[in-house]
Protein backbone atom coordinates (compact mmCIF):
# COMPACT_ATOMS: atom_id res chain seq x y z
CA UNK A 1 0.00 0.00 0.00
CA UNK A 2 0.98 3.58 -0.95
CA UNK A 3 -0.04 7.06 -1.19
CA UNK A 4 -1.31 6.51 -4.72
CA UNK A 5 -3.35 3.69 -3.80
CA UNK A 6 -4.84 5.27 -1.64
CA UNK A 7 -5.52 8.18 -3.51
CA UNK A 8 -7.01 6.14 -6.11
CA UNK A 9 -9.34 4.59 -3.40
CA UNK A 10 -10.82 8.62 -2.24
CA UNK A 11 -11.18 8.82 -6.24
CA UNK A 12 -12.95 5.74 -6.74
CA UNK A 13 -14.85 6.24 -4.11
CA UNK A 14 -15.78 10.01 -5.19
CA UNK A 15 -16.68 8.83 -8.71
CA UNK A 16 -19.25 6.16 -7.13
CA UNK A 17 -21.03 8.15 -4.69
CA UNK A 18 -21.16 11.26 -7.01
CA UNK A 19 -21.12 9.69 -10.36
CA UNK A 20 -19.63 12.16 -13.51
CA UNK A 21 -20.66 16.04 -13.52
CA UNK A 22 -21.66 17.88 -16.28
CA UNK A 23 -20.47 21.13 -17.23
CA UNK A 24 -20.79 22.81 -20.31
CA UNK A 25 -21.64 19.66 -22.35
CA UNK A 26 -18.37 18.37 -21.37
CA UNK A 27 -18.35 14.98 -18.63
CA UNK A 28 -15.49 14.67 -15.81
CA UNK A 29 -15.62 12.22 -13.20
CA UNK A 30 -16.63 13.96 -9.60
CA UNK A 31 -13.02 12.89 -8.45
CA UNK A 32 -11.03 14.72 -11.08
CA UNK A 33 -14.06 18.06 -11.11
CA UNK A 34 -13.30 18.20 -7.60
CA UNK A 35 -9.03 18.62 -8.06
CA UNK A 36 -9.25 21.01 -10.65
CA UNK A 37 -12.29 23.31 -9.69
CA UNK A 38 -11.44 22.90 -5.67
CA UNK A 39 -7.68 21.14 -4.91
CA UNK A 40 -7.94 22.47 -1.32
CA UNK A 41 -11.29 20.94 -0.90
CA UNK A 42 -10.11 17.61 -2.60
CA UNK A 43 -7.01 17.82 0.00
CA UNK A 44 -9.06 18.33 2.65
CA UNK A 45 -11.73 15.49 1.36
CA UNK A 46 -8.48 13.22 1.09
CA UNK A 47 -7.05 14.09 4.94
CA UNK A 48 -10.76 12.68 5.58
CA UNK A 49 -10.90 9.71 4.24
CA UNK A 50 -7.17 9.06 5.49
CA UNK A 51 -8.43 9.61 8.94
CA UNK A 52 -11.39 7.17 8.18
CA UNK A 53 -9.16 4.75 7.11
CA UNK A 54 -7.66 4.86 10.63
CA UNK A 55 -10.41 5.28 12.63
CA UNK A 56 -12.47 2.12 11.07
CA UNK A 57 -9.51 0.06 11.29
CA UNK A 58 -9.42 -0.34 7.94
CA UNK A 59 -5.25 0.76 8.21
CA UNK A 60 -3.43 0.84 11.25
CA UNK A 61 -1.37 3.91 12.11
CA UNK A 62 1.70 2.21 10.95
CA UNK A 63 0.32 1.50 7.70
CA UNK A 64 -0.33 5.14 7.19
CA UNK A 65 2.65 6.56 8.11
CA UNK A 66 4.72 4.13 5.97
CA UNK A 67 2.74 5.22 3.34
CA UNK A 68 3.35 8.89 4.30
CA UNK A 69 -0.24 10.02 4.75
CA UNK A 70 0.46 10.36 8.56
Amino acid sequence: MNKFDIKEQYNEMLDEVYGDIEICDYTYSASLALYRIDPIAYDQGFSDYVDSLLVNGIYTERELIEAGLL
